[in-house]
């Protein structure tokens, strides 16, 4: 989705590898959330490079649909799995199908807040939250927003101040986000 570098090359040229961009997903199947998280929720992480910003940080499981509370209701899409991650992790990706060989899947949504779960998976009605599982959720990606915002911003040509070369033409097939993730085995 980039213009060329210095060296006439795409971030996906540079980089080597591809995450797929998917809209209209079912949202609850497995999934991994990343992010670089500044803290967990979990206190025997805490100070862990993982959760100090300054690694790669990952959460694995079945996403489930959160709806928000009574108080507090959220609207239809928000998905997530189970996960310990908090500040810093928004706007992270959320992959279904990861391959933990090539570290390739399909970016299905994003980080944004975390959601509580009690024991029979219903949101926690606690506001301590005790007896309830975290996860954190985000939006489907969809056909009705996300989609012509990615290819718009596809087609979008963005100044070069290294020169004035034009940007590669994109094709509408190469719906690909970049990536050197890949989970460890």
């Amino acid at each position: 989705m980039l213009n060329p570098d210095e060296r006439g090359q795409r971030a996906q040229d540079a980089v080597g590898t591809a995450q797929r961009i998917g809209f209209d997903r079912p949202g609850d199947v497995p999934s991994d959330s990343l992010g670089y998280p500044r803290a967990s929720a979990d206190p025997a992480r805490e100070g862990l490079p993982e959760y100090t910003g300054e690694r790669l940080a990952y959460c694995s499981g079945t996403a489930r649909e959160y709806p928000g509370t009574v108080e507090f209701p959220e609207p239809p899409g928000l998905f997530g799995p189970p996960c310990v991650m908090s500040g810093g992790s928004s706007g992270g990706p959320r992959i279904t199908g990861l391959n933990p060989v090539t570290g390739v899947g399909t970016v299905v949504g994003d980080n944004t807040q975390s959601a509580f779960f009690d024991a029979k998976g219903a949101p926690c009605a606690d506001p301590s939250h005790d007896g309830c599982a975290r996860y954190l959720v985000g939006p489907q990606f969809g056909s009705a927003i996300t989609e012509p915002l990615y290819d718009r911003a596809r087609r979008a040509r963005v100044p070069s101040r290294a020169s004035n070369r034009p940007a590669l033409k994109s094709h509408r097939n190469d719906r690909h986000l970049r990536s050197t993730w890949k989970r460890p085995i």
